[in-house]
């Protein structure tokens, strides 16, 4: 069996899976543990307890309510409506989702709303924007990013959504895809055209507590990508007409399911991993 210098090892585990501890002992003290197939059994077991729950995505759809994929993963992901729209709330725009499993979505009337996913019942939690919110999202310390359709990328401190401060200004164009954390890195998918067309990835370097450090852009993805989402580890768009996976690392893309109802009022928008 291939050997795998302990210490090395021991550290990339407990950085991926930080809530997770597997000790091991180097016995004869040369620096060198041989891993074993009962090492790995154990080690997959400590994991699939972890991500027990199915990966899906919340989608919120064009004066359609609100969706979840779920079985995202599977060959066959399948579609759930959750909350549908209604003749008070006929349209959502953004969505995000706390680690709280909270769902958060804005509309028209560019207030954030609190939404029970049984009920769909919604609590205002504050009017914050000037304009359309074009992007919505949670950290990992669950802090609040939006944008209003400029190229100022405003935060809120959790459960304070009075207080947007500004954030970091990336110059031209603005955030059509959210502002989600996969790894250490934050990506934002990067619109120039109201309008739609071209979207860029950007990957955002960010310090432990999430401020902006730097960032570059990584290249085009799919047009018209104005949902991003992150779910156990991988990225996701959302265009007009599909959900999509994206590899930040080459931009490789892969569709995970296309969208079976009829443009224009069926048209896909947010997204958010849950």
């Amino acid at each position: 069996m291939r050997k795998i210098i302990f210490s090395i090892c021991f550290f990339l585990f407990n950085l991926i899976y930080s809530q997770l501890t597997y000790t091991v002992c180097d016995s004869d003290d040369d620096g060198i543990y041989n891993f074993s197939i009962s090492d790995r059994e154990k080690i997959v077991k400590l994991y699939q307890f972890d991500y027990q729950e199915e990966a899906e995505i919340y989608i919120t759809v064009n004066r359609g309510g609100i969706l979840k994929v779920k079985n995202l993963e599977s060959t066959t992901p399948s579609i759930e409506f959750v909350c549908a729209a209604t003749v008070t709330e006929p349209t959502f725009f953004e969505i995000a989702v706390n680690s709280k499993k909270e769902m958060f979505v804005t509309n028209a009337a560019r207030i954030i709303y609190k939404v029970d996913s049984v009920s769909c019942e919604k609590t205002a939690m504050s009017t914050v924007a000037d304009h359309d919110i074009q992007a919505l999202s949670f950290d990992r310390l669950d802090n609040l990013y939006k944008s209003d359709g400029t190229s100022l990328v405003s935060r809120a401190s959790a459960n304070d959504f009075d207080n947007f401060i500004p954030w970091h200004d990336f110059g031209s164009g603005f955030p059509s895809g959210d502002f989600v954390m996969v790894d250490d890195k934050m990506y934002i998918s990067w619109a120039y055209n109201r309008f739609g067309g071209l979207n860029d990835l950007f990957e955002v370097t960010v310090d432990d507590n999430f401020n902006y450090i730097s960032h570059v852009n990584l290249g085009a993805i799919r047009d018209d990508t104005w949902g991003l989402a992150s779910e156990y580890g991988k990225l996701y768009g959302v265009t007009y007409a599909e959900l999509y996976e994206i590899n930040p690392k080459n931009l490789s893309t892969k569709t995970i399911l296309t969208n079976p109802r009829i443009f224009p009022n069926a048209a896909w928008w947010g997204a958010a991993g849950k």
